[in-house]
């Protein structure tokens, strides 16, 4: 719903939560329980089930690049879980679907300036730039 509309503070929580849950440990398959047990509860009048596959999909694209910049996980703070990786066949479908798809020679993980991810600039960098430019 977020980029539906073009909401940029909503992307920003999107992307941040997805970093917080990384960090904590969570998989892919922790959150699509956490997404349709909301779901459910609201009667299916929070997400439709189109805009639940949008939402993972786009967390799963926040995990991946966070598993790729090399982000580690923090399991002490939930020690019930473990390191297993994925298992559910869709999921894991998904997951390299995205995972194809960044690693794609025509896109090959390049802005449209020639920008590789690997060279982005960071938070840091940018709002040094976004000072530099004020």
């Amino acid at each position: 719903m977020a980029c539906q509309h073009r909401a940029l503070l909503a992307c920003q929580c999107l992307c941040e939560t997805g970093i917080q849950m990384h960090r904590e440990g969570y998989r892919l398959e922790d959150v699509q329980l956490i997404v349709a047990a909301a779901g459910l509860a609201s009667g299916n009048k929070l997400l439709t089930a189109l805009e639940q596959e949008v939402l993972l999909s786009w967390v799963a694209v926040v995990f991946l690049s966070l598993q790729e910049a090399g982000v580690p996980c923090d399991l002490k703070e939930h020690s019930g879980r473990d390191n297993r990786p994925s298992t559910s066949a869709e999921t894991s479908r998904m997951v390299q679907g995205i995972a194809g798809a960044l690693d794609a020679p025509d896109t090959g993980n390049v802005f449209p300036g020639g920008i590789q991810l690997s060279q982005a600039p960071g938070p840091a960098q940018q709002s040094a730039d976004r000072a530099f430019i004020e």
